[in-house]
């Protein structure tokens, strides 16, 4: 499936989103009819052994669509960037709103199942770990193929796991003529849990160990990989 990936980050450190406005992006009233699914991470707490958590931008959402044209005509129509509009005005009593920085990235997104549990329904909370890897990789086949193959069943076995994913940079033609900047990660990923204690305990699991160590192995890549707890929750759009 396709997805793109939205970061807003609000002036000032460890600014959060309004829970009004976190409210409308969950009900998804107006959403544009060519997203599938879409989820909301605003930032949360959990605890890694092994990893120094950055600050968490103040909101990032996936969006799911069927299929590259989809996602395309969504962004050259703008309906994503008025439907955002429309709620961020809404509140228009918040001078941060005004000076969010927006940008986005389209990926493909891969699931792989899990034994404890389905994906998140419309309306439901849960908690995320969303990782990003800027790259680049020497060789990016080569990195996929290491990660997809090896990293990912280590994930899968995560106590309590309820969602993994993992998202390789897709190319996307849009225009940003609206101002938010094109994102090029070279890879994303998200792990859901029932809560952040959940995610801590699966952290300080023996599995958690059997990821560092994997990772140790990972063929050679550059730039920053920045892991994110945060508060998750899935949207109402069209189509459920």
């Amino acid at each position: 499936m396709l997805s793109y990936f939205l970061t807003c980050e609000l002036p000032g450190q460890g600014q959060c989103l309004p829970e009004p406005i976190l409210g409308a992006l969950v009900r998804g009233v107006g959403l544009p009819a060519e997203i599938r699914r879409g989820l909301v991470f605003v930032p949360g707490e959990a605890k890694d052994r092994y990893t120094q958590d950055e600050q968490p931008p103040s909101l990032m959402m996936e969006l799911y669509f069927d299929t590259i044209t989809d996602l395309e005509r969504m962004l050259a129509g703008e309906g994503l960037v008025h439907w955002l509009s429309a709620i961020f005005s809404a509140h228009h009593d918040n001078p941060a709103l005004a000076a969010c920085t927006m940008s986005g990235q389209a990926m493909l997104s891969r699931d792989f199942a899990c034994p404890h549990g389905a994906c998140l329904q419309p309306g439901q909370e849960g908690f995320g770990y969303v990782v990003a890897y800027e790259g680049p990789a020497v060789d990016l086949n080569a990195w996929l193929s290491f990660y997809i193959a090896s990293h990912a069943p280590l994930l899968q076995k995560l106590p309590g796991v309820r969602e993994v994913e993992i998202s390789s940079e897709a190319m996307w033609c849009a225009p940003v003529a609206h101002g938010w900047k094109r994102e090029t990660y070279m890879q994303r990923n998200h792990v859901l849990f029932d809560s952040a204690q959940a995610l801590t305990d699966a952290l300080h699991s023996p599995v958690r160990d059997e990821l560092r160590r994997d990772g140790q192995a990972f063929p050679p890549a550059g730039g920053r990989s920045p892991h994110f707890p945060m508060r998750t929750l899935a949207m109402h759009t069209a189509a459920g």
